[in-house]
């Protein structure tokens, strides 16, 4: 009753949804030319092979190598190296981080 006798008309139109927009189509057009020169300028990188450490031949890494049996401490010393960083994250209440030089520390007496 009120709405009818009111002199504001409705200026808005037609009301937009949360997943609702309106189509432009000069907008979609440049995001696929956009996508095309983003595929051509990753096209451009060159691949990069891995190198085997062991036999220096750029076919196969290091853990595939056939000549890796005559090289057991070399395989093993980079399966240490790829668990050491894991060291920090562990929960050990036990661990021996004391220094004896950070007994007179002001922050820590």
């Amino acid at each position: 009753m009120l709405g009818s006798n009111a002199q504001h008309k409705d200026t808005r139109g037609k009301r937009v949804g949360v997943y609702e927009m309106s189509s432009n189509k000069d907008l979609a057009l440049q995001v696929a030319s956009l996508e095309k020169k983003l595929d051509s300028m990753l096209n451009m990188v060159p691949k990069i092979a891995e190198v085997c450490a062991i036999c220096n031949i750029p076919d196969h890494p290091s853990y595939q190598c056939s000549a890796s049996e005559a090289y057991p401490v070399f395989v093993q010393e980079q399966v240490n190296l790829m668990n050491s960083y894991n060291q920090r994250l562990r929960n050990d209440p036990f661990l021996n981080t004391y220094n004896s030089g950070w007994r007179d520390h002001p922050n820590l007496s």
